[in-house]
């Protein structure tokens, strides 16, 4: 198991492939947590495998033998961490009382509202999507994004204001 780690730290692909054959189902069941699939939906598992790949590549231990059961907590924490980051960029930015006029706060009603929200996400184009996911979830600011994006700051703060404005848009429909 060291020399495998040893080996992906030092981006050998074929021991990172080997790892992950030998951790995908680890990665898959705490990824499909009932809980954690609720929140993250789709993104649950890309999530795992990103989580996974970063604490290879830090790994720094020399406990080898109990690297699943760390893993497997690492996995844990990090993905509730993961949902915590989504339901605060629900609550802070998509806040129910600002996009839905102040409707009632009854439990139902708010995970109705979340829900809507959820797909009206998934309904905007691509690139407003991932740029939204950096600016809110990924804490990027604008330049890391526009970094990214291969675009200005500028660019990035409109498309941002775009995206907002679209979803308002698709919540008041």
């Amino acid at each position: 198991m060291q020399d495998l780690v040893c080996r992906a730290q030092n981006d050998e692909q074929a021991a990172i492939d080997e790892l992950c054959q030998i951790f995908k189902p680890l990665i898959y069941s705490e990824a499909k947590r009932q809980t954690v699939y609720n929140v993250l939906g789709e993104d649950a598992v890309n999530t795992a495998w990103i989580i996974f790949l970063n604490f290879i590549k830090r790994y720094k231990g020399n406990n080898y033998a109990s690297l699943p059961g760390m893993l497997q907590c690492v996995l844990y924490y990090e993905l509730l961490h993961a949902m915590k980051k989504e339901i605060c960029v629900y609550d802070n930015e998509f806040n129910s009382e600002e996009v839905l006029e102040n409707q009632s706060c009854d439990v139902i009603e708010e995970n109705f509202n979340n829900m809507v929200i959820k797909e009206s996400l998934r309904a905007l184009p691509p690139k407003q999507w991932q740029l939204l996911e950096m600016y809110y979830v990924q804490d990027k600011n604008h330049r890391q994004i526009a970094k990214v994006l291969g675009c200005s700051e500028r660019h990035v703060k409109r498309l941002k204001r775009l995206a907002i404005d679209n979803l308002r848009s698709k919540l008041q429909a």
